[in-house]
Parts: C-alpha cells; sequence; structure tokens
C-alpha cells in the first residue's frame, strides 16, 4: 500500500481533488490519499492534488511513484542434471539402460540418489549417496570427496579419501569443527571424515552387528540410519534394533537412540527405547540444551497418501530431555494424523516429515516430504511454514518465507541449514512429462525423474 497526503493552510472551508497523471480521482476528497492494493499498473504515476476555497485555487507539488517488481522467489536448482535420470530407448523403469552419477558444475552435474546433506562454515555442501560423499563447492562445482560413485561396490575400509570403502551411508552430519560423521548402515557403523581426509570408523563395524553399549571399541550397532553432532562433542543415533535383548523372539522391533560421548561411552538414552510397530524414525537433531528431536513418520508410506492404512498415519516430532522425558514437540500422535497446518505444538500438522536440521539459534527445521515443504519450528514449539506452500493453505501468516518450490518438484527429502540461514534441499524432480497432480504423481515419479539440490536463501 501507499499513502500522500498534504498540509494546507487558508480559510476553511478547504477542498481537495487529488489527481493522477492530470485526471481528477472519484471520491479522492480528503487530505490524504492511499490505495491499498499498488500494482505494476501504478509505476511512474503521477500524483498531485488541488486544493480550493472562496479566494482561489492551488497546486501541489506533484509527486512521481516508483513500484519496483517483486523479486522471483522460486527456489533456484544449484546442482543437478534436468534429464530424466532414467536414460533408456523406454521409460520403463525395468528396461532403464544406465543410471548414472556425473560430477561437474551445476547442471553438468547429476545424482541418482541422496541419502543426507549437511554444510559447513565455508559454504560447502556435502551429500551421502550411497557408497560416497560428493562435495559441492559455492560455486556449484560437484566432486567425489569420498568412495566410489559410479558402479560402487559395497565395502568397508578405512584410509584415505579414494581409498576409502562405505557399505551404504543413510545419513550425513557436520560438526562445528567441520568434521563429517557418517551412519554407515550396512556395516552397522559410525563412520569419521576428519578436516585432514582420513576415513576411520568412531563405533561398531561389520563385525560387531547388533546390539551392545559400552566403551566404543566393543559397542555393537544394528542399522544405524541417522547421526546427529551435539555442541558438547557428542553423537546421538537413531539405530535400528530387530528385538530388544533378554525379550521374547517375537517381540516386534524397536528404534534405538544411542549417544557416543567424547569420552568414548556408547549408552542407550534414557527415554530412547520407541517402539516400531506405528510409527518410522526418519532423522534426529540434538540442540544446545541437549534436548533430542525425533521425526516420525507413518510406519508404511506410501508415495501419494490417498488411501495409507488405518492405524499407521502418523507424522510428529518427539522431544526427548537430557533427564529421559519423552512428549510431542509438534505434530499429534493421533492415529490418521497426516495434514498440512502451521500452529502452536500438537495444533500442527504435518505429511511425513522426512529430515531434520537445527542452526545456531536452537530453531528446528523439517522437510515435510508429503506437504513437498520446509517447516521451521522455534524453541518455543510453533510451527511455521518457511519453503512451499501448505497444499490445504494452513500456513500461518507472516510466516518467514524463504520462497516457493518449482512446480515439477516431487518432495522434499532431506535438508541442512548453513551458518549464514540458507537452506538446502534434495529434491525428486520429474522431467519432461505434464504437471504434477496427485493422479499422476506416482506414475510419474517412475516414469522420469532426476534428483537436484536446490538452495533457499532468507530474504
Amino acid at each position: 500500500s501507499v499513502s500522500f497526503s498534504v498540509e494546507a493552510k487558508g480559510d476553511a472551508p478547504l477542498i481537495y481533488q487529488w489527481q493522477r497523471n492530470g485526471t481528477s480521482l472519484p471520491g479522492a476528497t480528503s487530505s490524504s490519499y492511499s490505495i491499498s492494493s499498488v500494482t505494476q499498473n501504478e509505476n511512474q504515476s503521477v500524483f498531485g492534488v488541488q486544493i480550493a476555497n472562496a479566494t482561489g485555487i492551488v497546486f501541489s507539488q506533484s509527486v512521481t511513484l516508483s513500484v519496483l517488481a517483486l523479486p522471483d522467489n522460486t527456489l533456484k536448482y544449484l546442482t543437478g542434471d534436468l534429464t530424466p535420470a532414467f536414460r533408456g530407448s523406454s521409460l520403463l523403469p525395468v528396461q532403464v539402460s544406465t543410471l548414472e552419477n556425473y560430477d561437474g558444475r551445476g547442471e553438468e552435474s547429476a545424482f541418482v540418489g541422496m541419502s543426507g546433506l549437511a554444510a559447513d562454515r565455508q559454504g560447502n555442501v556435502f551429500v551421502a549417496h550411497h557408497y560416497s560423499v560428493r562435495k559441492i563447492r559455492p560455486d556449484g562445482l560437484v566432486s567425489t570427496l569420498a568412495g566410489q560413485l559410479n558402479n560402487g561396490i559395497p565395502g568397508y575400509l578405512d584410509g584415505n579419501l579414494s581409498e576409502a570403502r562405505f557399505g551404504g551411508i543413510s545419513d550425513i552430519e557436520i560438526d562445528s569443527s567441520d568434521t563429517i560423521y557418517l551412519a554407515d548402515v550396512v556395516n552397522s557403523a559410525i563412520r569419521k571424515i576428519s578436516r585432514e581426509g582420513l576415513v576411520s570408523t568412531v563405533a561398531g563395524g561389520p563385525s560387531k552387528q547388533g546390539y551392545l553399549d559400552g566403551v566404543v571399541s566393543q559397542a555393537k550397532f544394528s542399522s544405524p540410519r541417522a547421526v546427529a553432532a551435539a555442541s558438547t562433542g557428542d553423537l546421538y543415533v537413531v539405530d535400528v534394533a530387530p528385538k530388544l535383548p533378554n525379550t521374547s523372539p517375537f517381540d516386534h522391533p524397536y528404534f534405538l537412540i544411542r549417544k557416543i560421548s567424547t569420552a568414548g561411552m556408547v549408552t542407550t538414552v534414557p527415554g530412547g527405547v520407541l517402539d516400531a510397530t506405528a510409527r518410522n524414525v526418519t532423522d534426529i537433531a540434538v540442540d544446545k540444551q541437549g534436548n533430542i528431536y525425533v521425526s516420525t513418520a507413518p510406519a508404511s508410506f506410501p508415495v501419494v497418501v490417498t488411501g495409507t492404512p488405518a492405524g499407521i498415519a502418523v507424522a510428529y516430532i518427539l522431544k526427548i530431555t537430557p533427564s529421559g522425558a519423552v512428549s510431542t514437540f509438534a505434530g499429534t500422535t493421533q492415529l490418521n494424523g497426516l495434514g498440512a497446518l502451521d500452529g502452536q505444538g500438537i495444533t500442527a500438522r504435518f505429511n511425513n516429515p522426512s529430515k531434520l536440521a537445527i542452526d545456531g539459534n536452537d530453531v528446528l527445521y523439517v522437510a515435510d516430504s508429503g506437504n513437498r515443504a520446509i517447516r521451521r519450528i522455534s524453541p518455543q514449539g510453533f510451527v511455521t511454514t518457511v519453503v512451499g506452500i501448505l497444499p490445504t493453505g494452513g500456513a500461518a501468516p507472516n510466516a518467514i518465507t524463504y520462497g516457493t518450490l518449482p512446480a515439477e518438484v516431487i518432495d522434499t527429502d532431506a535438508l541442512a541449514v548453513s551458518f549464514d540461514g540458507s537452506i538446502y534441499l534434495n529434491s525428486r524432480v520429474a522431467t519432461g512429462f505434464p504437471p504434477l497432480t496427485p493422479s499422476n504423481l506416482v506414475a510419474l515419479s517412475l516414469l522420469g525423474e532426476c534428483r537436484v539440490i536446490l538452495k533457499a536463501e532468507p530474504r
């Protein structure tokens, strides 16, 4: 909106008539004039006011209104080849000839699959990718940092970057010293890449698969799927245990929150044994007070949530305090509680929260994959949408919006928050096909898609 006003002195009554480009504006007959919704059509328009009384008429000084075009807030692709990832003579995935990754600059690069993102203080972004870790420099150049890029064979080998082998990386994290940590789910290990370029095993390993707390040299992990670094230097891991020790062989699986301390001890945190029957723990984050946040999604999640089986459609964020108190931080534990709504704590709704990130102010960010959005949760638990548009219009007013997503983006699968507040997204993009709709999303995601990294900068 814009407002004009004038102060005039003279014998009453004073009669005002505002003009635009020399033409009188109907009803604009007071000492001020406002336009509630300014458009580009008003750009360079000249406004002024004629003031009259019994002794004569005068004109105010004219002003020219400049209306600047709003920037395009659609997120831009940082990396990723925008041709279909399926490069065969047929579009059917069973007849695909090649599925390859490419290093290079910007759109010269290609990603077939990603499992996590992390950003360091120099503006580099690191991508966990099956058997390798890839690095994206601030100028967009993509290279393979460690492991094997294409035709990789699952392996387990520590050493320098080019020699190192991974079984299957499920998550990546960077601590305040820019040390990289990896959850190597196939090798049942937590791996580390030092700033000096050496790969080592922090805990676990293929010969130590199972569940055992204790010193890191003896501790066992089953299937570590996520890792988070605390400001204290401790690591927190989401492990998947087939069953707890000393329970019935027919007991169902559990998710375990394990801690690797700087003193070299592995423990299961208080409150960190989570039933896996009705939920899928997807990621973990830790704030400066030592509170743990866990994202949970439906235990069985289809690509499009139209007929999710009853009893498993849950999507919420758990909070576990250092003393072991477990509570719902945001979202609902109600069955079939998927949705798209901003708000305070348990009034908010999510749809498949897949990844978490936390910034230096303990603000939590959630990759809400099913809603094609990034959600922001304040330390007090208020949820807003900062990237994307909620499908049901449930976004809170005055949210800190980074921008919208390109129409061809299928989901928001993983994210990282950098030191300058930028958000990096790992997304699937449907390419070369009609616009996505709920009825064709599954088909298009099978026929032609690629992986891209998008960057959202705070406005």
